[in-house]
């Protein structure tokens, strides 16, 4: 009875023990890891002089930053024969200890940091559209400008209707320096049920003391748009020339296929199939691989044959070809029809047949979306005959001479308005980017005759036309002459490598048009006497006189420059333009349209522009910038119709 109730005990003891481990510590660390936390506490709360309190009080008890050890000491009893047997196991908790890295941050926090925000959107069909199934990539780069440090950034993302999308939601950055970055890429996935709709992305940048940043993403998302691979159309060569198959015969037969879906068809494949009394040549394919067809694409097969005597004269050949996609459910299969010894459609005479495709609108997400770059208005009136020269001079060969950073988006949005808004032709716009000296002969002809290009896309008396420039000027010091600055000539030998401007407005001048409008979105001044040039701008500043009245002299003749003597011509960074496009844009676009009557005159677009180009210039750049419109003396701006709606 004694021995089963002293073993008994044994039991409760070793309980005991087993449920009551005792910590152990270096002397002062616990006291340390309390004064610790509790400074925590009251730095998450911003209360700093009660956490700088707390923290010296624990450096106090414990020098240095870094995890505290503690020791578990458990303690069990074992019960052998009469008496106990003590066994002791020790385990490691580890508890992070930094007071001397949060008081630097506290007594470093005098100076304020200033985070600022750059985003850019890139996804894999490049039309700046998440489409179904399509992975797109936000590349976020948070900026610190301020004089302190910004501590513990984070960065959080969220989506209002995220319904079909998956997305990283927050993501730590920590620390970041004065005048450093952090960049950080986030994945944003749409499936394939997503619903076409448009897309805000809000942008939160976290900073421990609230000196945060923010930004916002907006961009579309595409439905899913089923591809539509088709047969759109096919012919044959014949040995005999005569586009008919007569037994025994070689034919060539060309076959047009063409995805006349709206989305994209993935691994696309066709199969000649033939039944028996038709053959293949030797070495000759039946199957063919395609890959990708974009909405509208199209590729041609060859395949040839010949048949037997089998298929009598107005039988049919037995020859059709089947088209497979990646989803197995928008191909088709078409039988050709053919027929022996008849006539049929000689591959030269081959015609697409296929749907014609609405392209999708484009638009840009977040700070890339411009709003004169999207729903450009289409005009109610087609100028088929008039001429258009558009020119975007942005990337210079001469080691030094900058970039103009936005000529090819100034150039290309200027060509969209051309044609959607002012009726011109595609075809009539002849449109450069980075013109040489050679280039500019070509288009505009040379001192020694004037029948350019555009002289020769003139129909006399019934062509308008329109001719935009957006690149360097430069001034020849020595003449005070103007320039246009061809890419691969250099500014300071420009009498030998520029364009002269009495030479283009004396070789325009002699064009029959029955109107003529220029439009130059550049300045003929420089910088300073060392060659230093002005930050965001057109380069180069002394002030030189633009013989513009050498073309206003003639009749219905308009003469547009950016900036007047002596000045820049300032760019819009933030609208990916230079100052003076965009607002002619803007104007055309119908913020000109003062009375609202649908139509931009000369005198609305001309008031618009001095209205807007001068205030933002000062605001954005603190540079004077006055836009020069000159007239023909018979011109009557308010009569003068620009667009019309």
């Amino acid at each position: 009875m004694y021995k089963i109730i002293l073993h008994g005990v044994f039991v409760i003891l070793t309980l005991i023990f087993l449920l009551s481990p005792e910590l152990i510590a270096l002397a002062g660390d616990k006291e340390a890891l309390e004064y610790f936390k509790k400074g925590e506490y009251y730095f998450n709360k911003s209360q700093y002089d009660d956490a700088l309190k707390w923290y010296e009080k624990a450096i106090k008890e414990r020098a240095s930053d870094g995890a505290i050890e503690f020791k578990k000491e458990k303690v069990t009893l074992i019960p052998y024969g009469r008496s106990v047997e003590k066994k002791v196991e020790y385990s490691s908790t580890y508890e992070d200890y930094y007071p001397n890295k949060q008081i630097e941050k506290i007594k470093r926090g005098g100076l304020p940091p200033q985070l600022a925000l750059e985003l850019n959107f890139i996804e894999p069909s490049k039309n700046n559209i998440l489409d179904a199934d399509e992975t797109g990539t936000l590349t976020i780069t948070v900026k610190n400008s301020g004089k302190g440090d910004a501590y513990d950034v984070s960065l959080a993302i969220s989506c209002p209707d995220d319904k079909g999308l998956t997305f990283e939601k927050s993501i730590f950055i920590g620390d970041i320096k004065p005048n450093d970055f952090v960049k950080k890429e986030f994945n944003i996935s749409a499936s394939r049920n997503i619903r076409t709709k448009k897309l805000q992305f809000d942008i939160k940048a976290k900073e421990m003391k609230g000196f945060d940043a923010d930004a916002v993403v907006r961009l579309e998302a595409q439905e899913y748009l089923p591809p539509n691979v088709i047969v759109a159309d096919f012919g044959i060569n014949d040995l005999t020339g005569d586009s008919k198959i007569e037994p025994s015969e070689t034919v060539e037969l060309t076959a047009r296929i063409q995805n006349i879906g709206r989305g994209t068809a993935h691994n696309v494949s066709a199969l000649v199939e033939k039944s028996e009394n038709v053959f293949a040549l030797a070495d000759n394919k039946d199957s063919f691989s395609l890959g990708k067809l974009a909405s509208g694409e199209t590729r041609d097969i060859k395949f040839s044959f010949y048949t037997n005597k089998r298929i009598g004269n107005g039988e049919k050949i037995p020859l059709s070809i089947k088209l497979a996609e990646q989803e197995g459910k928008y191909g088709s299969e078409k039988d050709l029809k053919l027929v022996m010894n008849a006539s049929q459609k000689s591959s030269t005479e081959l015609v697409i047949a296929g749907q014609k495709m609405e392209g999708i609108p484009i638009a840009i997400a977040g700070g890339l979306s411009v709003d004169v770059d999207i729903d450009i208005p289409i005009g109610k009136t087609k100028n088929k005959d008039a001429v258009a020269v558009i020119i975007g001079n942005k990337s210079y060969t001469t080691p030094g001479v900058p970039p103009v950073e936005f000529a090819y988006s100034d150039a290309e949005i200027m060509k969209e308005y051309l044609i959607k808004a002012m009726g011109y032709s595609e075809k009539n716009i002849i449109f450069e980017k980075n013109a040489t000296m050679g280039k500019l002969s070509e288009i505009f002809g040379t001192d020694k005759s004037h029948k350019g290009k555009l002289f020769n896309f003139v129909k006399p008396g019934e062509s308008d036309v329109f001719i935009y420039y957006v690149g360097h000027g430069a001034p020849d010091v020595k003449t005070e002459g103007a320039y246009l600055v061809p890419v691969d000539a250099d500014p300071n030998y420009i009498v030998n490598g520029g364009y002269s401007l009495e030479t283009f407005y004396k070789n325009i001048s002699k064009i029959p048009a029955r109107s003529i409008t220029v439009v130059l979105d550049s300045c003929f001044s420089g910088g300073s006497a060392k060659g230093m040039l002005l930050r965001n701008i057109s380069p180069l500043s002394v002030s030189v006189e633009t013989p513009e009245t050498i073309l206003t002299s003639r009749a219905s003749t308009i003469v547009m420059t950016s900036a007047d003597k002596g000045e820049v011509s300032s760019w819009y960074s933030e609208k990916h333009h230079s100052l003076f496009t965009y607002f002619f844009l803007k104007g055309l676009k119908g913020e000109a349209d003062k009375n609202k009557d649908k139509k931009i005159t000369v005198s609305e677009i001309r008031d618009y522009i001095n209205e807007n180009v001068p205030y933002s210039a000062r605001r954005e750049t603190g540079q004077e910038q006055n836009p020069r419109i000159t007239l023909s003396p018979d011109a009557k701006p308010e009569k003068m119709l620009l667009v019309e709606y």
